[in-house]
C-alpha cells in the first residue's frame, strides 16, 4: 500500500475517533449557564482543536502528489509488544485499582526498557536511568494528582 493511501486511511480512522470524543463531550450536561469555563469547556477546545487539525492533514494528504512510496513498518512486533503491554496495564488497573501507581511505574519502566533495549542495549547504566525516570515520573503523578488533586485513580 502506499504512502498516501496508509495515511488517508489513518487519518480517517482518526477522525472517527475523535468524533466518538467530541460528540460526547458536547452533550455533557453542565451545572450552570452563567459560568463559561465549565465541565464541557476543555474536552469540547480539546476535541475540536484535534478535529481541525485532523481534518487540515487530510485536506492536505489529498493534495499533494502520491509519490509510489511503499509504506513499510519495520517493528511490527514492538509495536504488538506496546500494545499487549499498554492492555494489560489498563486491565490490571481497573482490576486492582489500589496499586494503580505501582502498575504505573513498572509500566513505564518496561516500555523505557524495552524501547532503550530496541535503540542500543541495555546496560547497567540505563537500568538505573530507566528506574528513575519511571519512579520520578510516578511520584510526580501521584503528588500532583492524588495529592494536589486528591483525584483517585
Amino acid at each position: 500500500m502506499s504512502y498516501r493511501i496508509t495515511n488517508l486511511i489513518f487519518v480517517l480512522l482518526l477522525i472517527v475517533g475523535i468524533l466518538f470524543y467530541l460528540i460526547p463531550s458536547l452533550q455533557i450536561l453542565i451545572s450552570s449557564e452563567d459560568i463559561f469555563v465549565n465541565q464541557r469547556f476543555y474536552p469540547s477546545i480539546l476535541g475540536t482543536i484535534a478535529l481541525i487539525l485532523s481534518i487540515v492533514v487530510f485536506v492536505k494528504t489529498i493534495m499533494t502528489k502520491d509519490d509510489d512510496s511503499k509504506f513499510t513498518v519495520d517493528n511490527v512486533g514492538l509495536i504488538f509488544l506496546t500494545l499487549f503491554l499498554t492492555i494489560l496495564y489498563v486491565f490490571l488497573w481497573s482490576t486492582f485499582r489500589d496499586f494503580f501507581y505501582i502498575f504505573t511505574g513498572v509500566f513505564l519502566f518496561g516500555l523505557i526498557s524495552i524501547f532503550t533495549y530496541v535503540k542500543d542495549s541495555l546496560n547497567r547504566k540505563s537500568i538505573i536511568r530507566n528506574v528513575i525516570v519511571s519512579v520520578i515520573f510516578t511520584v510526580i503523578v501521584y503528588y500532583l494528582f492524588g495529592q494536589l488533586f486528591s483525584i483517585r485513580f
